[in-house]
């Protein structure tokens, strides 16, 4: 595969995973099928659809172009066994241990947050606070999470939405988020 085509292929894969999220988040959000106004039973299956369909989109155009253009050049190159097993460990070990350092992470920081304003005297904490969910957790490159999270913190202190942190052994950097709701 030239070397063009080797840059090409994961562009138009990330692409196509891009278009198709945003294509169904545009549908979620027309259809009154959002998170906020979802039971909590149903929030893994939001988060299983937003992310898992425009993955298997990535991944079917990624290998029809892969398969395409391999034929009419005449073969391609196969990874090493050793990457491969590399790679692999380094998702278990991301799923394992990285996970629940982010999970932990940002739990924290939100009783933290809520210890603070609670301590300020905010009439705006109530009983039902703080609320903390975390509805799933995907390891989408080695030291990559991506999880679906929520918090209500106070009566107008919330979020609910995507976050994309990196896990490096020690700690964790939230690297940004998607709010899909706030409050």
């Amino acid at each position: 595969m030239s070397v063009g085509a080797r840059i090409l292929l994961p562009l138009l894969a990330v692409t196509a995973f891009l278009v198709t999220a945003f294509g169904l988040l545009l549908v979620a959000a027309a259809t009154r099928w959002w998170p906020s106004e979802l039971p909590d039973s149903a929030k893994p299956l939001f988060v299983l659809a937003v992310v898992g369909l425009p993955t298997a989109v990535a991944v079917w155009v990624g290998r029809g172009l892969a398969r395409r253009w391999r034929w009419q050049e005449g073969g391609g190159v196969r990874p090493a066994r050793g990457i491969l097993l590399l790679i692999g460990a380094t998702y278990i070990i991301t799923a394992v241990f990285g996970i629940p350092a982010a999970q932990s992470y940002r739990t924290s920081w939100a009783v933290a947050e809520y210890k603070r304003v609670k301590a300020s005297g905010s009439v705006r904490v109530w009983e039902a606070h703080p609320r903390i969910r975390t509805y799933a957790a995907i390891p989408i490159a080695p030291g990559l999470i991506l999880f679906y999270h929520e918090y209500q913190i106070d009566g107008l202190y919330g979020f609910g939405g995507f976050e994309l942190a990196l896990w490096y052994g020690v700690g964790v950097k939230s690297l940004g988020a998607l709010p899909l709701w706030l409050s």
